[in-house]
């Protein structure tokens, strides 16, 4: 103590060291400040060009619409469609018809997206994020997912989504609540008290170690999760 406090002595007493050290610390926080900036900035500029190339693609006749792994986090992307054709089924084998237009919307992060009322029935949903997005009303029916996904704190009322495909997703904090569910979370599905069901819905207990198997999977990195989720084949 004796020498820590003779150090700080002096410190205290020699301005020209004392002033030195504290503007140094300034201009590292400022450094630190204006790169901070400057990223948010940045990706905020990426999310509003991402969110006009989703909006041009979905009124545009293209075939097969991939979107994988772009920055959609925070954007507004509500009533679009960026659904399947009209007549789109997913075979047993997991493909589709070759003359399908179907969104690829693999690893994309939706997380914190306005997406009420957006139509996803068909698309391609695996390892997508939609942590805190706003879903209510939107149909995910047919979706091929959500599998790998985070959507913890999703805003889900009113939607449809068939819950017995979801694989590997964490739905802790999910509002459910109006939504049509179609068929029973699998085992590999997890969510506690937090998770809102709609009235008269009883998907029972989470099952053993499902929480904990998500978690591992959401901590693959997006490389390796890519490499996962090989895109549909279609079918001749």
């Amino acid at each position: 103590m004796g020498r820590v406090g003779g150090a700080l002595r002096w410190f205290r007493d020699n301005d020209w060291t004392r002033d030195l050290t504290i503007g140094a610390l300034l201009a590292l926080f400022g450094l630190w400040l204006a790169a901070t900036i400057e990223d948010r900035v940045a990706q905020r500029q990426e999310v509003a060009e991402n969110t006009r190339w989703v909006r041009e693609l979905s009124v545009r006749d293209i075939t097969d619409p991939s979107l994988v792994g772009i920055d959609l986090a925070g954007a507004e992307l509500s009533g679009l469609d960026m659904a399947c054709g009209d007549d789109s089924e997913v075979g047993d084998d997991g493909a589709r018809a070759a003359n399908e237009r179907c969104w690829d919307l693999r690893l994309v992060d939706f997380s914190g997206a306005s997406m009420a009322g957006v139509d996803l029935a068909g698309a391609d949903l695996r390892g997508a994020t939609f942590v805190g997005s706003v879903l209510a009303g939107a149909e995910l029916a047919n979706a091929v997912g959500p599998t790998y996904s985070d959507m913890r704190d999703a805003v889900l009322v009113g939607a449809t989504l068939d819950v017995s495909g979801l694989d590997l997703v964490d739905l802790r904090g999910a509002d459910l609540s109006e939504a049509d569910l179609r068929g029973t979370p699998g085992g590999s599905t997890c969510w506690d008290e937090s998770t809102t069901w709609p009235s008269g819905a009883d998907p029972g207990a989470v099952a053993a170690g499902a929480c904990d198997a998500v978690a591992q999977a959401l901590r693959i990195s997006e490389q390796d999760l890519g490499l996962l989720l090989e895109p549909l084949d279609d079918s001749d």
